[in-house]
């Protein structure tokens, strides 16, 4: 492989990790939006690493917690975590004071969760 076609792979997968990062990043914010707290505010971090980007999202704290949800065809919202978890290498999230914070790993190299 010639050097510019190393650059012009380099460029398509920095594009797609660019898209995934977007993707992921808007889910979580919606998602905290949506389940989260009223009248509380929502914070995203977005963390880059030599091999992996951190999406980090705090919401209000509500009892419910983040998880996967069985959907039929007709079902017109709940498919967002899905996405992400098809999407990263790793997520999770976990209480933090006042807050629920949802996390997800994206690995630069394109390797997703198995």
């Amino acid at each position: 492989m010639s050097t510019v076609e190393r650059a012009q792979y380099g460029e398509r997968e920095l594009a797609d990790l660019r898209d995934s990062v977007a993707l992921v990043t808007s889910e979580l914010v919606t998602n905290g939006l949506v389940h989260g707290a009223e009248d509380e505010d929502v914070w995203v971090s977005v963390h880059g690493c030599e091999d992996s980007v951190l999406v980090v999202v705090d919401s209000g704290l509500k009892d419910q917690e983040p998880g996967l949800r069985n959907n039929y065809l007709t079902d017109e919202s709940g498919r967002g975590l899905t996405m992400v978890v098809a999407i990263a290498k790793e997520w999770g999230y976990g209480r933090r004071g006042g807050f629920m914070r949802v996390w997800a790993k994206l690995a630069v190299s394109g390797e997703v969760s198995s």
